[in-house]
């Protein structure tokens, strides 16, 4: 029902509509969220390893994540829901592979759903941000992806890249060079396929 209230003539007026809700990133019931995560943001990191999470990923993922090491050389962090659902999409893989082979474990498909699951599932690390926002990277996944090698002035440094559902954490260099890798390989691959 309606609230209305009674305009200066003793008519009744219906109440103006609330403002609307602003919906993107940090609405964690609004549609679409898992694609508006953007941009970079360069974080210093201390001694201890623990670097600030840039607010806008703060406020997309909630009260903190999953830390996972990525094949591309980076540490990603996902949203704790959207990594528990890519962990189930990979274990009904595997269920649905076993099944199509008759249970046989040592079937090529299930093999290979098995090692996409141990892929996903290895060495990742729940984490939950301080009071001021921070995050700790644990040596295996840091040492990983190189990201205590980038200095300036005596600091250090990483990169934190927004991928749509997922924010991924790098050494800056080493995104800067596997940026124009993959520049370089799609210029060869329009080239080649122009060429021919």
């Amino acid at each position: 029902m309606t609230r209305r209230d009674e305009a200066a003539d003793g008519s009744a007026t219906p109440a103006p509509p609330p403002p609307p809700r602003p919906r993107g990133l940090g609405d964690a019931g609004s549609e679409g969220l898992a694609s508006t995560l953007t941009g970079t943001w360069e974080q210093s990191i201390d001694d201890k390893s623990r670097f600030a999470v840039p607010v806008e990923v703060r406020r997309a993922f909630g009260a903190g994540g999953v830390l996972r090491a990525s094949q591309s050389g980076c540490v990603v962090l996902h949203r704790t829901d959207t990594f528990a659902d890519q962990t189930a999409r990979l274990q009904r893989a595997i269920a649905a592979a076993l099944e199509a082979a008759g249970g046989w474990h040592e079937d090529e498909q299930v093999v290979d759903a098995e090692d996409l699951l141990r892929l996903h599932t290895a060495g990742t690390a729940a984490v939950a941000w301080d009071e001021t926002g921070r995050i700790s990277l644990r040596a295996d996944l840091r040492d990983g992806a190189r990201i205590v090698a980038s200095s300036r002035d005596d600091r250090r440094f990483v990169l934190v890249a927004g991928m749509g559902e997922r924010a991924e954490v790098w050494e800056p260099l080493s995104y800067a060079a596997h940026i124009a890798e993959r520049q370089a390989l799609r210029r060869n691959r329009a080239a080649a396929r122009g060429g021919s």
